[in-house]
């Protein structure tokens, strides 16, 4: 006579419980490496699309350092005017965002990000006076910002800038609308002609902790680790 060997009730059980644990520890690990990469995949990608189109509107308009002046008038529609020629022809986008509207793009409030600290950011996402708020066709959401305020006069009115800000929301409403984590930060330099990201001559350390305490600098700690959070990476 034969006997086969066979696993009891409860070694089955403890053989199940054990690979739960297993799972349960590596698998948000997994996840979060994921996470990020595609993170980092729709950051170069946006990166990348408006690279190309401030060459290709530099090349049919000239020098950027000419689209605009320090100190011109901006309103909505010197905004729209200066959206439509300098931008929109070289980005494909699946909608425009309006005030009119009211529905803040998808965001639950006008003013739905943070700060990677928690510290809420207070720049609205939508308004046209100032700014061009819309959504790429993978469901990117950009924030192009033209203005900076003048004092000059004694009081405060928003002007165009040659200095103006690149944002990226990886997902909108799908959250956590955390920069550093799904909201990323550019510089558009049109004295200069160029997309950068910010505080380039900062030192990584000094980046990791500038990344950590309030995630503006997130965009270029990724660039200057060749494109990935590396394992140092704080969020």
């Amino acid at each position: 006579m034969s006997t086969k060997n066979s696993f009891t009730l409860s070694e089955t059980l403890i053989t199940l419980g054990i690979i739960g644990i297993i799972v349960g520890i590596t698998l948000p690990a997994i996840i979060g490496k994921y996470q990020k990469a595609v993170a980092v995949n729709k950051l170069k990608k946006v990166y990348s699309v408006f690279s190309q189109a401030l060459l290709s509107a530099k090349e049919e308009n000239g020098s950027p350092s000419n689209w605009v002046n320090d100190g011109d008038t901006i309103n909505k529609e010197s905004a729209e005017k200066y959206f439509n020629q300098y931008w929109k022809p070289y980005i494909k986008t699946s909608r425009i965002c309006k005030l009119k509207t009211k529905d803040n793009c998808g965001y639950k409030t006008a003013t739905a990000w943070k700060r990677s600290d928690g510290i809420p950011f207070d720049t609205g996402i939508v308004d046209e006076n100032t700014r061009t708020s819309f959504f790429m066709p993978d469901g990117t959401f950009v924030l192009l910002l033209y203005f900076s305020w003048d004092t000059s006069s004694g009081n405060t009115v928003a002007k165009f800038s040659k200095t103006q800000s690149l944002y990226i929301d990886k997902n909108v409403i799908k959250g956590p609308n955390t920069f550093g984590k799904d909201v990323f930060y550019f510089l558009i330099n049109l004295e200069n002609g160029i997309l950068e990201p910010p505080s380039l001559n900062q030192s990584k350390a000094s980046l990791i902790r500038n990344c950590q305490q309030g995630g503006y600098v997130c965009s270029t700690l990724i660039i200057q680790s060749g494109w990935q959070m590396d394992k140092d990476y704080p969020l």
